[in-house]
């Protein structure tokens, strides 16, 4: 029987939006040529997230099995460790976000967030939710404009914030529970996706087992985070 080749590869392709005025359509182009990145130091890296740093081009990708955190540059071949698997107790390394010299990762089924500044390597904050294997999914994350981090999780209706503290690390606090609003678990995933932009965050879950459908749920706050509620729901498909 041949043997599988010891390397996995991730293939990247950067786009951008030009606007070329106000009333004119934005169409979408290819920031750089498409590479492909060879894994040359493990078979078992499966590469789950990417980040990127748009003002450097630098990017950040994480290894579903092993934990590995990889940096790279756009349009540029070859992959260096950022953070070596098991590092820091982390052995999963699925949704990732950068913002402002800093990157949050979290763990799945472990139940771990990990913050990261860029600059050094240096580990922020180490966080864990409490929750074991089969009680958690941790999925996606993004960074908000006021420097704190949102988390989903696949498995228990709640939206995790990190919170800064004065110190510079970060503080986890349970931010929105999903009873009662649109956002329904069930046992196909629940809450996967998040993105944040000024006052808004929206928050995905696929409702389908087929994947034709998806619910998008948002919630905003005024005058701070703390005062959160969700104000709009919509059925995509």
């Amino acid at each position: 029987m041949p043997h599988k080749p010891l390397w996995a590869m991730l293939a990247i392709v950067t786009l951008f939006t030009l606007a070329a005025d106000s009333s004119a359509q934005e169409t979408l182009q290819p920031y750089a040529p498409s590479i492909l990145h060879t894994f040359l130091d493990s078979a078992n890296v499966y590469p789950e997230s990417v980040t990127v740093d748009q003002s450097s081009g630098t990017f950040f990708v994480g290894s579903v099995k092993e934990g590995t955190i990889y940096k790279g540059k756009i349009a540029r071949p070859g992959l260096e460790v950022f953070s070596p698997g098991g590092a820091d107790g982390r052995s999963i390394a699925t949704g990732m976000f950068f913002a402002n010299n800093g990157l949050v990762v979290v763990g799945r089924q472990t139940g771990l967030i990990f913050v990261y500044n860029t600059q050094n390597g240096r580990l922020i904050s180490k966080l864990e939710i409490g929750l074991r294997t089969g009680q958690t999914f941790l999925n996606d994350t993004t960074f908000a404009p006021d420097g704190s981090a949102y988390v989903t999780d696949s498995i228990n209706p709640v939206l995790y914030r990190l919170a800064p503290t004065k110190t510079g690390q970060y503080e986890l606090q349970e931010f929105l529970k999903f009873e009662g609003t649109p956002v329904t678990y069930v046992n196909a995933p629940g809450a996967e996706g998040i993105q944040c932009q000024r006052h808004c965050c929206n928050v995905g879950s696929a409702i389908s087992s087929s994947a034709s459908a998806m619910r998008t749920c948002s919630f905003g706050w005024t005058s701070s985070p703390e005062r959160s509620s969700l104000s709009t729901c919509r059925l995509e498909c």
